[in-house]
């Protein structure tokens, strides 16, 4: 037999639709609680509060909105929102939707090893791609749109490292 929680710890002080709760044993999908902000609206609930393991929850009903450099100039750090691990990961996902990244330019900088993958397929659409790179090799499972003897590719640069070894025409 299990043991069953003790609820003797736990309190809930309530200001009508907003309670804050503590001490809750209650063992559910996110574990034991140390204390949770709870409010009520007429479109959906909120929650907020932190775990027995450490953990920090937020969830809504509706939509969450972090907003910096509210005042309308950059501030003096650079950044209006800056989320930060300080050792692991930062995981975002949307598991019946879709992640927009929006701005007039957007960096991604990995000091190691950047991995683009996609289940079906990945689509770039530019007026320009700048490719600045020492080496590049494309997969020998890539076999393009090309017909062979179609292309004839001199032994010169860029082009003709990246068709060394395939079926289009290369003239040594």
């Amino acid at each position: 037999m299990t043991k069953q929680p003790s609820w003797q710890k736990r309190q809930v002080d309530s200001f009508g639709k907003f309670r804050i709760e503590y001490g809750t044993p209650n063992v559910n999908l996110s574990g034991e609680r140390v204390y949770t902000l709870m409010a009520e609206g007429t479109a959906g609930n909120s929650q907020l509060g932190m775990r027995n393991d450490g953990n920090y929850d937020i969830r809504v009903d509706q939509t969450i909105t972090i907003t910096g450099a509210a005042k309308g100039s950059s501030p003096t750090q650079g950044n209006g929102v800056v989320i930060q691990s300080i050792a692991g990961g930062v995981s975002v996902t949307a598991t019946k939707g879709k992640i927009t990244l929006s701005a007039e330019n957007i960096d991604i900088i990995a000091t190691d090893t950047l991995n683009l993958k996609g289940s079906k397929r990945i689509n770039s659409e530019s007026d320009m791609h700048f490719f600045d790179v020492a080496d590049l090799k494309v997969s020998d499972k890539f076999v393009g749109n090309n017909v062979p003897k179609d292309v004839v590719v001199r032994d010169a640069g860029f082009l003709a490292s990246c068709c060394a070894g395939t079926e289009v025409n290369f003239q040594q």
